[in-house]
């Protein structure tokens, strides 16, 4: 590809290259989700180590607090997301990533006790924080059709066929960046991420799992 090819004019340049071969609809599901994590890497690099700081953080109060007896209004819960807000307030960086790693604990605690705390809650919501962005970077914008006028090269598939082959990107997706959120967690940064070996295609594939789509 070409410096400066549009395959999507909404898409960053560095996308770019994903959703043509998305487009193309010549590569295994598998295959493109390894090749997603490259520019997703290239994202989170720009994160700054305050947003791991806060995740780990909030994980611990909020294993501290939903080990309480009680935990069953909403008085409560306002009550935590009050206190992660203080929390959140120490980090540094980019607004979006921070406001998007108070989002993740947001919408997990508005799954509790539906969804308990678990041993590994700080990888949880890393993992959480990693999707939330590679959803909003790409995957929402890819499954609207791009603007023909402001594209160089017109896409090959409608959008209902490159929707499909999104939506079987993910479980290949979910393995590779739970092994990258457990990197993270031990390391305490975005920075030093690496790139999980590709894998086969025996991971099951579920093409109704949904990743949530950002907030606007």
């Amino acid at each position: 590809m070409a410096d400066g090819d549009v395959f999507h004019n909404r898409l960053d340049k560095r996308y770019q290259r994903l959703y043509q071969k998305v487009d193309q609809g010549a590569f295994a599901p598998e295959a493109l989700a390894h090749q997603a994590l490259r520019p997703l890497i290239k994202d989170l690099a720009g994160v700054d180590s305050s947003v791991v700081s806060f995740l780990q953080d909030a994980s611990h109060h909020i294993e501290m607090t939903t080990g309480l007896p009680l935990l069953n209004s909403v008085l409560d819960r306002d009550a935590i997301k009050r206190d992660l807000a203080a929390l959140a307030m120490q980090m540094d960086g980019d607004q979006r990533a921070n406001d998007t790693a108070v989002e993740v604990c947001e919408r997990y605690l508005n799954r509790f006790p539906d969804v308990p705390p678990t041993d590994q809650l700080a990888s949880q919501l890393i993992y959480d924080f990693i999707k939330q962005v590679y959803t909003a970077r790409f995957e929402s914008i890819a499954m609207l059709a791009p603007d023909p006028t402001r594209c160089k090269h017109p896409p090959l598939s409608d959008p209902a066929t490159q929707a499909t082959r999104l939506r079987e990107m993910r479980p290949y997706l979910t393995a590779m960046t739970e092994s990258m959120a457990r990197q993270v967690a031990q390391s305490g940064s975005f920075a030093q991420l690496r790139r999980p070996p590709a894998l086969q295609a025996h991971v099951p594939v579920d093409p109704d799992e949904a990743l949530p789509l950002p907030k606007r």
